[in-house]
C-alpha cells in the first residue's frame, strides 16, 4: 500500500495519522464541495428527467412515458447525467483540495487527508468516502439523493450517483468504475461497502448498489470516541500504567522493549512484538507501560474471543486500524487460542492481516503463554521473553500494592520485613500480587492481624491447578506439638530458615548464577509409621505461611509407559505455580532404586527413575519425600536433598511427652489417669498414641462422658489388635483390671 511522508510527519505519538482538534473544521470543505456539487445536480434534473417532473408530486414512485422519452433521449455509453461544465469549477477544486490535504494539528482524530494518505486514496476516493459519509451528519443529504436518484426508497448513494456527480464524461465514468473493485483501496482497506440493494442474496449491477461508510470510519471522522460496535464484545481501551514494565522487566529491559518500539515506528512500523510468559507475568503491564512511554492509548484485543468468528481476520484488521486511527498500541492477548493444529488456518489469517495493518504503522504485540510463535510466522517480528518477576521485582510490587491499600485504609501498616517475606515465599505475578494486596488490606482494615490476612491472601491466588492433582493440608499444629529428637528439630527450623532467607542467598549473593539447578529446597523425612513425619511438614507449612499438598501416589502411578512421568510433570509444573510445600509421602514407591535391566519393563522402570531425578533437581520449589524405608530410596535422590530428617520411634519419654499433648484442653479427664504409666507400658508411635486417645474419647462419650483408665486400656486393646497383636496379661501389667 502506498505510504505518503505527510502520513509519518503528521503522525500521532505512537504512529496514529495525523489529526485535528474539531472534526468539522476537516470536513466543512469537503461538505461545502459536496452540497455545490448537489446543487449543480438538482439545477440539471429538469434536463435529465424533463421539465415535467419538476411539478410532479409522484415522481419517483413510477415511471411515465414522458419519462421514457427523456432518457431515450441520452446519448448511449453511459454520460454521467451531472456532468461539470468542461472548463472545470474553481469552487469545486479548491473544495477537494482542502479535503485532500492531511493537517498537522495536536490532537486524536485522523483528518480526511490523513486517511488519504496512509490508504492510499485518490481525489475521487476522497470525494466518494464525503459523499457516503453525508448522511451521518445531515440527514438532508437522504432527500437529496433521493431526489437525484428518482427513487423515494433510495436515500443512500449509489455508486451510478457517484459517477454521475464526479465525473466528467463516459470515458472518465468507466475509468472511475474501477474504484469501487474489491481490490481497490477503498474496498481493500474497508473504508467502504458496496451493499447490494434489497433483500439478502439478491444480485444487481454493480451501478445499482449502496455506498457505506465502515462504522468505524464513520466514527473517527466525526469525532465519536465510541469503539467499533462490531469490537466491543472483544476488545477495549485499558488504562496505561508507567510503572509495572520496569518493576516486571527491569528498567534496562524496560527502556531496551521502548527504544526498539520507537525505532518500529521510526522505520515506518512494518515490524511486530511477539511476546510469551507465563498468565499474570505482567505482559499487559509492560505493554501499558510501553504504551505511556510512548504516550499513546493501550487497546486490549483478546484473540480468543474472537477466535470462532467467522469473519476473524477482518476483525482483526478493524481493530488494529481502529488502534491506528487512535494513534494507540495494539495489545493482541490470548494468541496461545491460535496454536492448537487445528488452527494453522486462523494463524494465517491472523499473520496475514497483521501484515497488511502493519503498513499502516504503529506498534502490533502478539501475546501468548507458550513459548515464541512457530517458526515461519513470525516474520521479522522482535520476541520478548516474559517471565515471572524475581524477588526484587516482586518486592517492589508487593510495596507499590500495599502503598496504594494504605490510601484507602491509612490504619494498616505493614512492616517491611513482612513485604520482604511475602516476595520471597510467594512467586506470584503482578496481578496476583496485586490481588493479593488489595484483599489482605482490606481484612486488615476490617480488624484481622496483617500479616496473616496478607498470607492467607497470597495463599488464595496461587495451588489452584495443583489443588486438582494433589490434597492441600491444612496445617493444625505447631512447634510445641511436634515430640521429636533436639537434632532433627533442630534440621526442620533451619528447613524453614533455608526457605526464608533463600532470596538472600541465590539473588543478593548470587549463587543462583553459579547453581543454576538444584535452587529449590528438598527434604527427606525418614522414620518409622507414626513417628510425626507428616505432622513435621505441616509445622513447616504453618511456620513458613504457606500451603501443604500431599501427593497421592494413586494418581500418579501408572502401569503405562510414560504415564507417571507425565503426570508428575504436570504434579511438578503446577507446583511450581502454587507456591506451596509437595508432600510425597511413601516416597519410595515413586523414587526407588535403580536395578540391573533383565528385561523391557526394568529398562523403562530405569528410565522413569532418572527421569524423576532430573525433574527433581530441576524443581524451584519445596519439597519433602516421607518414608518408611529408607534403604529403598535411590542413592541418587538422596544425595541431591537439601536435608535428610530421621524420625526415631519415641522413647518412653518422648511417649510420655506425646500423652500429654494429644488431648483437647475440652476433654474431661479422670484425676486417677496416669499417662506417665500408659508412655511407658505400651512402646507405640505417636500415630498409634493419637488413635488410642481419639477411640478413647469416642468410649467416654458413650459412657459416663469421662476419659478414665478403662477407657484408655479398652481403646488400646482395639489399637493392638488392628496392629495384629494382643495384650497379654504381663503386658496390661497393673492396668489388667481396667482394661476388663
Amino acid at each position: 500500500m502506498p505510504r505518503s511522508s505527510a502520513t509519518t510527519a503528521g503522525a500521532g505519538r505512537a504512529g496514529g495519522p495525523a489529526v485535528s482538534p474539531d472534526p468539522l473544521d476537516d470536513l466543512l470543505p469537503a461538505l461545502q464541495r459536496l452540497d455545490a456539487l448537489l446543487a449543480r445536480a438538482a439545477a440539471r434534473v429538469p434536463e435529465v428527467y424533463g421539465a415535467h417532473v419538476v411539478g410532479d408530486a409522484y415522481r419517483g414512485l413510477y415511471v411515465g412515458a414522458d419519462d421514457v422519452d427523456c432518457l431515450l433521449a441520452w446519448p448511449a455509453g453511459g454520460v454521467p447525467l451531472y456532468a461539470a461544465p468542461s472548463d472545470g469549477d474553481a469552487d469545486l477544486e479548491d473544495g477537494r483540495a482542502a479535503a485532500s490535504e492531511p493537517d498537522t494539528p495536536d490532537a486524536d482524530r485522523p483528518t480526511l487527508g490523513a486517511l488519504a494518505a496512509a490508504f492510499g486514496l485518490a481525489p475521487f476516493d476522497v470525494d466518494v468516502l464525503v459523499l457516503a459519509l453525508a448522511p451521518e451528519l445531515d440527514l438532508r443529504y437522504e432527500r437529496l439523493y433521493a431526489y437525484l436518484q428518482d427513487d423515494v426508497a433510495r436515500r443512500r448513494p449509489t455508486v451510478d450517483l457517484a459517477l454521475n456527480l464526479l465525473c466528467q464524461n463516459a470515458a472518465e465514468r468507466l475509468v472511475h468504475r474501477g474504484h469501487f473493485a474489491p481490490n481497490a483501496p477503498l474496498l481493500r482497506h474497508r473504508l467502504l461497502e458496496v451493499a447490494e440493494p434489497g433483500a439478502p442474496g439478491s444480485t444487481a449491477p454493480l451501478l445499482a448498489r449502496t455506498l457505506v461508510v465502515d462504522e468505524g470510519i464513520v466514527n473517527v471522522l466525526v469525532g465519536d470516541d465510541a469503539l467499533d460496535r462490531r469490537l466491543a464484545g472483544a476488545c477495549r481501551y485499558r488504562r496505561r500504567d508507567a510503572a509495572v514494565g520496569a518493576q516486571v522487566l527491569g528498567a534496562a529491559a524496560m527502556d531496551a522493549l521502548v527504544d526498539a518500539a520507537r525505532g518500529i515506528l521510526d522505520d515506518g512500523g512494518r515490524r511486530r512484538v511477539h511476546v510469551h510468559g507465563p498468565r499474570g507475568s505482567g505482559k499487559r503491564g509492560a505493554a501499558g507501560s510501553l504504551a505511556a512511554a510512548l504516550g499513546a492509548p493501550l487497546l486490549d484485543v483478546d484473540v480468543a474471543a474472537l477466535v470462532e468468528a467467522p469473519d476473524f481476520a477482518r476483525l482483526v484488521a478493524l481493530a488494529v486500524r481502529d488502534a491506528w486511527m487512535r494513534g494507540a498500541v495494539v495489545y493482541l492477548r490470548n494468541a496461545d487460542a491460535l496454536l492448537r493444529d487445528d488452527r494453522a488456518g486462523r494463524r494465517a489469517e491472523l499473520d496475514a492481516a497483521l501484515e497488511a495493518a502493519a503498513e499502516l504503522g504503529g506498534v502490533l504485540a502478539v501475546v501468548s503463554t507458550q513459548a515464541p510463535w512457530p517458526a515461519g510466522d513470525a516474520g521479522d517480528a522482535t520476541t520478548v521473553a516474559f517471565g515471572r518477576p524475581d524477588y526484587a521485582a516482586r518486592a517492589a510490587l508487593w510495596a507499590d500494592a500495599l502503598a496504594g491499600a494504605a490510601a484507602d485504609a491509612p490504619a494498616v501498616g505493614v512492616p517491611e520485613a513482612v513485604v520482604h517475606a511475602l516476595a520471597s515465599r510467594f512467586r506470584l505475578t503482578p496481578r496476583q500480587i496485586a490481588l493479593a494486596a488489595g484483599d489482605g488490606a482490606r481484612a486488615a482494615a476490617a480488624g484481622a492481624d496483617a500479616e496473616a490476612a496478607l498470607f492467607a491472601a497470597a495463599r488464595r491466588q496461587s495451588g489452584h491447578e495443583l489443588a486438582a492433582l494433589a490434597t492441600r493440608v491444612p496445617p493444625v499444629h505447631g512447634w510445641d506439638a511436634l515430640v521429636v529428637p533436639d537434632d532433627a528439630r533442630a534440621q526442620l527450623r533451619e528447613l524453614c530458615a533455608r526457605v526464608a532467607t533463600r532470596h538472600r542467598v541465590l539473588d543478593e549473593w548470587g549463587f543462583a548464577r553459579v547453581l543454576p539447578r538444584g535452587t529449590g529446597v528438598t527434604a527427606l523425612f525418614a522414620g518409622p509409621s507414626g513417628t510425626g513425619k507428616t505432622m513435621a511438614a505441616e509445622v513447616v507449612a504453618g511456620a513458613l505461611g504457606m500451603d501443604l499438598y500431599r501427593v497421592e501416589l494413586a494418581g500418579v502411578v501408572s502401569k503405562y509407559i510414560g504415564e507417571t512421568e507425565k503426570n508428575l510433570d504436570r504434579i511438578f509444573d503446577a507446583a511450581e505455580r502454587a507456591n506451596g510445600i509437595l508432600l510425597f509421602d511413601e516416597a519410595d514407591a515413586l523414587f526407588g532404586k535403580r536395578s540391573e535391566v533383565h528385561d523391557a519393563h526394568d529398562r523403562y522402570a530405569n528410565i522413569e527413575i532418572s527421569y524423576l531425578l532430573q525433574r527433581m533437581e530441576e524443581y524451584d520449589g519445596v519439597a519433602i519425600l516421607s518414608t518408611n524405608l529408607r534403604g529403598n530410596l535411590d542413592a541418587a535422590f538422596v544425595r541431591r536433598l537439601a536435608f535428610t530428617v530421621h524420625f526415631p520411634f519415641p522413647d518412653a519419654a518422648s511417649r510420655a511427652a506425646i500423652w500429654r499433648g494429644v488431648w483437647p484442653a475440652a476433654v474431661p479427664m479422670a484425676s486417677g489417669v496416669d499417662l506417665g504409666a500408659f508412655a511407658a507400658q505400651f512402646p507405640v508411635s505417636g500415630g498409634n498414641i493419637k488413635n488410642i486417645a481419639l477411640a478413647a474419647a469416642f468410649l467416654a462419650a458413650a459412657d459416663g462422658g469421662v476419659v478414665d483408665t478403662a477407657c484408655l486400656v479398652a481403646a488400646t486393646r482395639r489399637e493392638y489388635q488392628k496392629l495384629g497383636k494382643e495384650l497379654s496379661a504381663a503386658e496390661l501389667g497393673a492396668f489388667g483390671a481396667g482394661g476388663g
